[in-house]
């Protein structure tokens, strides 16, 4: 193979998937099973580091950094689980504590108050679970601030289609598992979201929060654009 094709070589790994980039190639929900390769991935970066001299400062510090960059890049692509976020946590707080993340013995702080901002008396380690939500947001207001991407292109045409991202059905839609949980997010992603109504604004006037109440949507129910004989997918312009 040539070394310009080598990107596309697919390498079963000793797990039950295919695994691409680092990246297990999978279509149904995440069990303990699928996210094996990464606890094992950053259990194998401990062990290696468990023989160093290092200070709790150094630790600190390859877990920020290394572990932390590891977990990124999974994180964009899949919503993982809590339950392999709690074994990551585990594992830090252990290797944190004792340079080892199999040694729970030293442990002298609980992990939450460990990830506690600086100012709070934490190290300011960020929170795995609520670190995930985020790259789901980012997906959301990726989709929704029509961005110039092929993807957002993709999903508009052939999944949202004439309906709107905010009352599409999370089972029966289509999609893959990873757009269904990105639909299991709007509720979250939409407080942080605010219209603005301008010249050009193309805000829908039923599901988009423009007004000061909230979305009307959820004022008046799903009757509303009956009842008052606005078009259920009115734009403003």
């Amino acid at each position: 193979m040539s070394q310009g094709r080598h990107i596309f070589n697919l390498k079963p790994l000793r797990y039950h998937y295919l695994v691409y980039l680092g990246l297990p190639l999978m279509t149904k929900s995440m069990s303990k099973q699928d996210y094996e390769h990464l606890t094992d991935k950053i259990r194998t970066r401990f062990l290696s580091w468990a023989s160093c001299s290092l200070s709790y400062a150094g630790r600190l510090q390859l877990i920020q950094s290394v572990i932390m960059s590891i977990i990124n890049f999974w994180c964009s692509a899949f919503q993982l689980p809590k339950s392999c976020f709690e074994a990551i946590d585990n594992m830090c707080s252990n290797f944190l504590w004792s340079g080892s993340p199999l040694d729970h013995s030293k442990v002298k702080v609980a992990w939450s108050d460990v990830c506690s901002p600086n100012k709070e008396g934490g190290l300011g380690i960020r929170n795995l679970w609520e670190s995930s939500k985020v790259y789901a947001l980012k997906v959301i207001w990726r989709l929704l601030s029509s961005v110039n991407s092929l993807w957002v292109a993709w999903v508009k045409r052939y999944l949202i289609r004439t309906h709107s991202f905010w009352d599409m059905k999370e089972v029966g839609g289509g999609g893959s598992l990873v757009w269904r949980k990105i639909l299991k997010q709007r509720s979250f992603a939409a407080t942080f979201i605010k219209y603005e109504i301008g010249n050009e604004s193309s805000a829908l006037f039923w599901f988009d929060n423009w007004h000061s109440l909230g979305r009307l949507i959820d004022i008046v129910g799903d009757g509303g654009p009956q009842i008052f004989g606005i078009p259920k997918y009115a734009t403003f312009f």
